[in-house]
């Protein structure tokens, strides 16, 4: 059973390597708007590994999905697949664009202005690049997942042995890099944090406390003090200097957030 189970799925193993690598040069993304700061050895290591392995988290998340047609005919649990994991890495890709306008990521309600064209607005040829990269990525998955099946494609064959070792490496160090960075109130490596999609790396403060090795006064004396990095705007460059007017004007202004015509 486990032997068919293996053979069955093996080649669904190398899928979710593929996309978790397409994930994680979507996500790279998300650091092309981080802000001109001093980029240290440690930041750059949890911005790293929090990038492989979180994109890698995700990836598997929606494996696990389409996990369920992996027993149907080729012909039916190819598209299926490959249009599961378009979706989910034409999503990424929307997030990507919305937090390089906005610095927020996707949400419900943002994903609802985003489809109806309210507020969140995006250039023509930005969603001719979506168009045409979701189609350019659902023949590659389609072709991949043949390749796979076959034990032919190349590249997730030579990772099959060192990607889940390296995923629970990067998980590992990803997180032990958060819970020290939390108890120490370091805030270029905690800064990162609001860059990755549904990351929430693990904070273990209290636990540190109960074991007496982080004390809870020198931890608020650390938050006290903690500088705080800013983000991505810095405004204004210089001091606002200005009087007020020894008669004030009476003006009234007029806001129009939106115009509806009815005929």
């Amino acid at each position: 059973m486990l032997k068919f189970l293996k053979s069955k799925l093996s080649p669904y193993y190398e899928f979710w390597i593929l996309n978790a690598l397409l994930a994680t040069l979507i996500g790279a993304r998300f650091f092309l708007y981080f802000p001109d700061l001093p980029f240290d050895g440690l930041q750059f290591s949890f911005a790293v590994t929090s990038l492989f392995s979180h994109m890698a988290l995700l990836a598997l998340v929606f494996w696990l999905v389409g996990l369920v047609v992996c027993f149907l005919p080729s012909k039916i649990k190819r598209p299926i697949l490959a249009l599961i994991a378009t979706i989910a890495l034409g999503f990424l890709f929307v997030d990507t664009m919305v937090f390089g306008f906005y610095r927020f990521h996707l949400n419900y309600p943002v994903l609802s202005m985003v489809m109806s064209g309210q507020i969140v607005e995006f250039p023509w040829s930005a969603w001719l690049m979506l168009v045409v990269g979701l189609g350019s990525v659902f023949a590659l998955q389609w072709w991949a997942l043949g390749k796979m099946e076959l034990r032919s494609f190349t590249l997730t064959k030579k990772l099959r042995k060192v990607f889940f070792p390296l995923f629970i490496a990067t998980t590992l160090a990803s997180h032990g890099i958060h819970i020290w960075a939390a108890a120490k109130t370091y805030q270029p490596v905690m800064f990162v944090n609001q860059y990755l999609p549904l990351f929430y790396p693990t904070i273990a403060n209290s636990l540190l406390m109960e074991k007496g090795w982080l004390d809870r006064e020198e931890l608020e004396r650390n938050q006290a003090k903690a500088p705080k990095v800013q983000g991505g705007l810095n405004y204004p460059v210089n001091p606002i200097v200005g009087e007020a007017p020894s008669k004030p004007k009476n003006i009234m202004l007029i806001l129009i957030d939106s115009c509806v015509q009815i005929r």
